[in-house]
């Protein structure tokens, strides 16, 4: 069936969403996949196109919280998607001490069926850009071992490759607060094969002030 859609403005607010495996038991550590409950979500969504295998969507605003603490304060961007590519620009993302600024993205393949057969191996470019900032203890839901940890650290990053094949070309993290900052430059492969992971490490700089 062929359609062709354009909707103006889709609006969310305060709403609430559950997601339960009842058969699995709860983790009330940490984020847990099979028990999701969220609350305060929110968005504005433009779609100024929906054709077919050809869909445009621009996220004006996107906002919820997690039962577990974790807390996305904003996310915004511009979406496209088509049989044959992936788009992502303008995309920006907040958490409660965070703020992420990426750069634009594209995800290039031949067909749907080309883009599940071939995940593994399409190579992809992802970069956050200099000026972000991250608190780790933003991340606690995920890794319950950051939690407490209040730093806010500046963060630029540019990753490479593909999922079973990884360069990190660029991460510097620097903490004005405590006087450090860690450069790095690495490659990972065999990813998704945890008994043939490998790492190459081309650069690592620690750099600090004590008091």
């Amino acid at each position: 069936t062929l359609f062709d859609l354009k909707i103006n403005s889709v609006i969310i607010r305060d709403s609430r969403l559950a997601y339960d495996v009842k058969s699995l038991p709860h983790n009330d550590a940490k984020f847990d996949y099979n028990h999701i409950k969220v609350y305060d979500f929110s968005a504005d969504i433009h779609a100024p196109y929906l054709k077919n295998d050809d869909f445009s969507v621009e996220l004006k605003r996107f906002t919820v919280q997690e039962q577990s603490g974790l807390f996305l304060k904003n996310l915004t961007g511009k979406f496209d998607v088509s049989a044959t590519r992936i788009q992502i620009a303008d995309l920006q993302m907040q958490l409660p001490q965070s703020e992420l600024d990426f750069a634009d993205m594209r995800l290039d393949y031949n067909g749907w069926n080309g883009l599940t057969k071939e995940i593994k191996s399409l190579p992809f470019n992802l970069a956050i850009n200099k000026g972000s900032k991250i608190s780790l203890n933003d991340l606690a839901a995920l890794v319950p071992q950051l939690r407490d940890r209040d730093a806010v650290m500046q963060l630029e990053l540019n990753v490479s490759g593909t999922i079973d094949s990884l360069s990190v070309n660029t991460l510097e993290l620097a903490s004005k607060e405590n006087n450090i900052s860690v450069g790095l430059e690495a490659g990972l492969n065999n990813i998704t094969q945890k008994e043939l992971l490998s790492y190459n490490v081309k650069r690592l700089s620690v750099a600090g002030n004590g008091d």
